[in-house]
């Protein structure tokens, strides 16, 4: 079956079912977090499942990052889903110019408005990227401490058994900040400006935190590019 083929009989049979093909096709090419998400599977699956090529995975999910915070404002604002999202480090890629595009988007609401005096993105962005290892090991410390103290006999076996208990406070946490904010409605802008007056130690500290707000900031970046589109399409 040739390529044209196959568009003609998918546009055949969602109009056969209601389903208006051209909205569908947007709706898969439009860039969202869950979109970015998915196109990335395929080569995850692939990279990490083998032992030679995660190295090589984990190696370009930083470089993806990295670039996605230092492209240029127009490349972060982008919100379609390119041939290169099914690369690995395409969806590290894409999170980081997000999360530029929020920031940068935030950084000039917060100018604008007295009252936003005190929000710091920048800093609330970095410290959600790298908090969840350091309130991980902040964590397996604390719990390694505690253990050791509380048994006296053998110090090290405390230890042990204190890593372990904090481990698994950090991915309970972890697990239950993933949840809560998927359920959770999206913040507006002004909630998200008021959530980065908060405390940045607190994210390098406190698991699941950092992971609960970095969600949060990913959806807040989608709700920018939204309504950026809609005045757009307002003007025109």
């Amino acid at each position: 079956m040739s390529r044209q083929s196959y568009i003609n009989g998918f546009c055949k049979q969602a109009a056969a079912n209601g389903i208006d093909p051209r909205a569908l096709a947007k709706i898969a090419m439009e860039s969202t977090p869950f979109t970015e998400y998915f196109a990335a599977m395929p080569a995850h699956t692939l990279m990490y499942s083998n032992e030679r090529t995660r190295p090589i995975a984990e190696a370009a999910g930083d470089i993806g990052y990295l670039a996605g915070l230092m492209s240029n404002e127009d490349e972060a604002n982008r919100n379609d889903i390119s041939a290169m999202s099914f690369m690995p480090g395409a969806y590290e890629y894409n999170r980081g110019r997000r999360i530029k595009s929020q920031v940068l988007r935030e950084m000039r609401d917060v100018e604008k408005d007295e009252r936003n005096k005190g929000a710091r993105p920048m800093a609330h962005a970095i410290s959600e990227h790298f908090g969840p290892a350091t309130s991980t090991l902040s964590s397996l410390g604390i719990g390694a401490l505690i253990g050791a103290l509380a048994n006296k006999k053998d110090r090290g076996l405390g230890a042990i058994l204190g890593v372990a208990g904090g481990g698994a406070v950090s991915l309970a946490a972890t697990l239950a900040a993933s949840i809560a904010a998927a359920i959770r409605r999206r913040r507006t802008k002004q909630e998200q400006i008021d959530s980065d007056k908060g405390s940045v130690l607190a994210k390098y500290l406190v698991p699941g935190l950092a992971v609960y707000d970095d969600y949060k900031r990913v959806g807040r970046s989608q709700g920018d590019r939204e309504e950026a589109s809609n005045n757009k399409e307002d003007k025109q």
